[in-house]
C-alpha cells in the first residue's frame, strides 16, 4: 500500500516521532544488541529446555519483528493513550475490542477513556460484530 516495508513504516510512524531509542525492527537479524534476557522453549513435556534467543524473528512476520525496552514500551503506551498515534475513531474502535486491546485487557476490563471519547466499558464479547477496517 505504501511502497515501503513494515520496518520502514514503523520507524517512520512510531519509533522516530516518539523518540524510541531502544526499539528497533531487526528484520532477518537474529542477534539482539546490548544486554537482554535469554529466551527458552520446552518443545515437549519431557524435552529439555532449548535456548532460542538467537532466532530469526521474521519467522512470525511483523508480530515477532519488534524489539523494545520497558521504558520505550511505556513511552509508546502513553503516546497511544494520549491520542498521538491514532485518530479518535480508531481509539474508540480499539477500546471496544477489549479482548484485543492490551491496555484494556491489562486492566481487567476497567473502562478506559481515550482522547476525544466518552468513558465507557468495553463489551464482554465482540462476537458477531462487523469489523470496520
Amino acid at each position: 500500500m505504501t511502497g515501503r516495508t513494515y520496518g520502514e513504516e514503523i520507524r517512520r510512524r512510531v519509533i522516530t516521532p516518539l523518540g524510541l531509542r531502544e526499539t528497533y525492527v531487526p528484520g532477518d537479524a537474529s542477534a539482539i544488541p546490548g544486554p537482554h534476557p535469554r529466551g527458552y522453549v520446552r518443545p515437549g513435556v519431557d524435552a529439555p529446555l532449548r535456548d532460542i534467543t538467537a532466532i530469526n524473528p521474521s519467522v512470525a512476520g511483523p508480530s515477532g519483528e519488534l524489539i523494545s525496552s520497558g521504558s520505550d514500551v511505556n513511552r509508546f503506551l502513553a503516546a497511544l493513550l494520549r491520542g498521538e498515534l491514532l485518530r479518535p475513531a480508531q481509539l474508540r474502535e480499539m477500546a471496544w475490542r477489549a479482548g484485543h486491546c492490551p491496555v484494556v485487557a491489562a486492566t481487567g476490563g476497567t473502562p478506559v477513556t481515550f482522547p476525544g471519547t466518552r468513558r465507557r466499558a468495553a463489551p464482554r464479547s465482540t462476537a458477531g460484530r462487523r469489523r470496520s477496517w
